[in-house]
């Protein structure tokens, strides 16, 4: 399979499971929300809710991305041993069984490929998220501030 088919493939598969997950979804929810508005439109209640909503999220969040994780090593450690042994079984026979085990490993290899990709665009989320939060929290501290400096001027 050539390399733009099979990272095509990925981001197909990846995309799927973006709309199948639930905790991804709802995240999309809380942005989207937050896209709809301009950054200036938005109220302190609104931030502090969004900001509480996705660090929970954030926590579920942080347990999925540690089982994709958790996938990416299983299955490089299978592909690794089930490699070694068709190998190991194919060595010095006719080139069809060697030719089955390529296309075996070849097949895992896939497999391995898809779970580093997801288990890596999780962990990138996760991140992302960190961040907004992060945003989203000075954000607030920037309007209490300025609450509390229009309440000087009074």
């Amino acid at each position: 399979m050539e390399l733009e088919t099979q990272i095509q493939k990925c981001i197909d598969q990846f995309l799927t499971l973006k709309e199948d997950n639930e905790i991804i979804r709802e995240i999309g929810k809380v942005i989207a929300a937050l896209n709809a508005k301009d950054m200036s439109e938005w109220l302190g209640e609104d931030l502090s809710r969004a900001a509480t909503k996705l660090s929970i999220l954030l926590i579920n969040l942080g347990q999925y991305a540690s089982e994709c994780r958790m996938r990416y090593n299983q299955t490089y450690t299978f592909r690794k041993f089930k490699t070694s042994q068709m190998y190991m079984e194919a060595q010095g026979s006719q080139g069809d069984r060697k030719a089955l085990a390529d296309q075996q490993t070849n097949e895992l290899y896939n497999v391995e490929v898809f779970e580093n990709f997801k288990s890596e665009s999780i962990h990138t989320l996760y991140k992302d998220i960190e961040r907004l939060v992060s945003v989203i929290q000075s954000r607030l501290k920037m309007l209490l501030s300025e609450r509390y400096q229009e309440n000087l001027q009074v």
